[in-house]
């Protein structure tokens, strides 16, 4: 009878065990994670502004798991003007993935914002200098505004900017005196030695296309 009763405790106690076993719950939720200061102030930076961009990271919050850490990959690149993400990932203990993504741009339009002089050619013959002022689109990332184009008041233009290349997409302005319906495109190649750049453009009007270049020259 001894042995039955010892028997029937164990059976007891396994019964127990698996059924707080069964009672345990399954960790199945992926860690949290939030992107620090995810913000234009420190998304939107000027090209060349620095050496390297200061990543300010991300925080992870997991329900089980504490004192988890977000690892980033992708790389921004201060001396081209693009679009930029970095991806951050944590795991928890059950081997559940979190991610999220910072987008950073490098914006050309910060550094060539300024006055400049500019001396416009048609062909190789100068058409005398002007003042122009170019602007950075508060917008758009990447995108300048110039007030005068080609020698014309009120030829206001605007350029995109990729890596260090200025494209003046198609678009027709109404602009000149007389005034006319002024169809541009053109580009330019600038870098991080100084602001100067020449700008070469076409221009057609009345479908007449003559080709132009602009020397900008920092003031």
């Amino acid at each position: 009878m001894k042995k039955i009763a010892l028997g029937f405790a164990s059976l007891l106690l396994l019964a127990g065990v698996l059924s707080i076993s069964s009672c345990k719950e399954t960790d199945s939720s992926s860690p949290v994670i939030t992107v620090t200061n995810d913000d234009a102030a420190h998304n939107r930076v000027a090209q060349f502004s620095a050496a390297a961009y200061t990543d300010p990271g991300a925080t992870v919050v997991d329900d089980v798991d504490k004192d988890l850490t977000a690892a980033a990959s992708g790389t921004v690149n201060m001396l081209l003007a693009n679009d930029y993400t970095i991806t951050y990932t944590a795991t928890d203990k059950a081997g559940n993935v979190g991610t999220a993504t910072r987008t950073v741009s490098v914006d050309g339009g910060q550094y060539l914002a300024g006055s400049y002089t500019v001396e416009d050619f048609t062909g190789a013959t100068s058409n005398g200098t002007y003042p122009e002022t170019i602007s950075s689109s508060s917008v758009t990332n990447n995108k300048i505004n110039f007030t005068k184009f080609a020698f014309y008041v009120n030829g206001t233009v605007y350029g995109t900017l990729s890596g260090t290349t200025i494209t003046i997409p198609q678009q027709t302005v109404t602009c000149g005196n007389p005034a006319a319906d002024r169809t541009f495109t053109g580009t330019a190649t600038y870098s991080s030695a100084n602001h100067n750049f020449t700008l070469n453009y076409s221009e057609t009007t009345n479908g007449t296309t003559i080709t132009g270049h602009g020397v900008y020259t920092a003031n």
